[in-house]
């Protein structure tokens, strides 16, 4: 595995063999869960950090389409799909943050909550994060290829069904980017816009050290069991020209799903907790 500029680039092929058990008799089910989880393993991240994007979906082709992307704010809930349609976002989370932290926070000369408002409120509600389309474009050209094969088998009412994925991509790439912290006077795109995001603030913010940041019940709030920023997401997941199959076989029945393309899809994201979050930030 090779990590180069906030990229990982892959090229292998699996195979292995692995015993589950389950009750339901839902193949596709079945079969988009192991093809999540392979691709989970592939990309080197715990399979609760990544989410499928559901169907076959072109990536978009504006800075902008990518942004919305890595601002969707991803539910605990939403199981192994990633759902970008939602009203939750990172940049919205971290303007309430701002809102409700102390203002015995301001007097922080190191890393001052009133800088941190000003640079916020500058945007305007016109937010970036620190990559566009064209790095992309350019990682996905300068990435290798990728080949998959891996299977499992399955119990189902005393059945062993053979659950089998099959990739083949000419390109792919894990495309990490991160909230707009630093102005960038060298990007055509990103020089347009201000810097929004404060590293060091989001982190106290997180950590509230002597609840010095934020309450106790509005930490609970953001951050806590139930909170409404618990994920965050950095990474997509994006691969052109090839196709992936999933197919099972129950007492020799045979069911194939394959999908082939040859513009960009986005095959998922990678999501980190906001503890692992905090810790990537510089």
């Amino acid at each position: 595995m090779k990590y180069k500029n906030g990229v990982l680039l892959l090229i292998f092929i699996v195979i292995s063999h692995i015993a589950v058990a389950t009750e339901s008799p839902n193949l596709t089910y079945i079969s988009a869960t192991f093809w999540h989880d392979v691709l989970a393993q592939e990309i080197s991240v715990n399979k609760s950090m990544f989410k499928l994007y559901p169907g076959t979906v072109a990536t978009g082709t504006t800075s902008v389409w990518l942004w919305n992307m890595f601002n969707a704010v991803v539910s605990t809930n939403d199981a192994i799909y990633y759902n970008p349609v939602q009203l939750n976002s990172f940049y919205s989370d971290y303007g309430l943050l701002l809102y409700k932290t102390k203002t015995s926070a301001f007097v922080d000369k190191v890393c001052p909550l009133n800088d941190a408002v000003l640079k916020y409120s500058s945007t305007e509600n016109k937010y970036a994060w620190d990559k566009t389309i064209e790095n992309l474009n350019t990682a996905l050209l300068n990435s290798q290829q990728e080949k998959i094969e891996r299977d499992t088998t399955v119990i189902i009412s005393g059945d062993t069904t053979l659950v089998r994925v099959e990739a083949v991509f000419d390109n792919f790439v894990v495309f990490y980017s991160y909230p707009y912290a630093i102005k960038d006077t060298v990007n055509p795109i990103l020089k347009n816009y201000n810097p929004w995001f404060t590293n060091c603030i989001f982190k106290k913010m997180y950590l509230n050290v002597d609840q010095k940041m934020l309450s106790q019940v509005d930490w609970d709030t953001a951050f806590g069991k139930n909170g409404y920023l618990q994920q965050v997401c950095v990474a997509l997941v994006v691969a052109k020209n090839g196709y992936y199959t999933t197919s099972t076989n129950l007492n020799g029945i045979i069911s194939t799903d394959s999908t082939k393309f040859t513009s960009p899809i986005l095959l998922g994201v990678v999501i980190y907790p906001t503890n692992n979050f905090v810790t990537v930030l510089p």
